[in-house]
């Protein structure tokens, strides 16, 4: 059966309004979102279904037969507000989501860059992997000393603690990355290319 009468099937037998997005997940079955929307149109302009507006929403529904009574018009308006009310407080949530992933977005992107971090990660690696040298050098000569034992066990744990760091902060870029994803229209390189980050691997 072509879209247009699985549309219109799926609309009567259910008698009750959807939007685009509720008919796309209720017809997986369907090409594409595209092709539900072009049959809702020709359905809407023969007059078979009607559409309301509410707010950002468009709701469809079946165009009832005329025998229905003012209460069951009054039920089926009900039922369109309460479903546009719905869908609305859903969209105030998701701007709601937005917001709050921009803002640590915004937090990330005022730190040090993933470019910085690494360099900087990779200038300490250098400078603590030296004083192990220097370290090891000593202890050959001077034997095993409390103190110089010491020294190196706090040069070991800085190294470990700027490693948490570098990630900890890559971590929360991902999360914060993966959370835009899911509503950005475009590929992961696109949104890093938007927003200025330069994704590399480090080992």
């Amino acid at each position: 059966m072509e879209t247009l009468g699985v549309v219109y099937n799926f609309l009567k037998t259910k008698n009750r309004p959807y939007n685009i997005n509720d008919l796309v997940t209720n017809l997986p079955n369907e090409k594409s979102k595209a092709a539900i929307q072009q049959a809702l149109e020709k359905l809407k302009k023969e007059q078979k279904i009607i559409e309301k507006i509410y707010g950002k929403q468009k709701i469809y529904c079946i165009k009832q037969e005329s025998q229905h009574d003012a209460a069951e018009l009054s039920r089926m308006t009900g039922d369109l507000q309460a479903h546009a009310n719905e869908l609305e407080i859903r969209r105030k949530q998701i701007e709601n989501d937005i917001k709050v992933l921009e803002v640590k977005l915004e937090a990330l992107k005022s730190g040090p860059t993933l470019e910085e971090a690494i360099i900087e990660r990779e200038t300490i690696k250098t400078r603590v992997t030296a004083h192990e040298r220097k370290l090891d050098y000593l202890m050959e000569r001077c034997g095993s000393q409390p103190n110089l034992v010491e020294k190196k066990k706090k040069a070991e744990q800085l190294r470990e603690q700027y490693s948490r760091e570098y990630l900890k902060r890559k971590r929360m870029g991902s999360e914060i990355i993966d959370s835009i994803l899911e509503g950005f229209p475009g590929t992961k390189k696109q949104l890093l290319d938007d927003v200025g980050i330069d994704e590399r691997i480090v080992k």
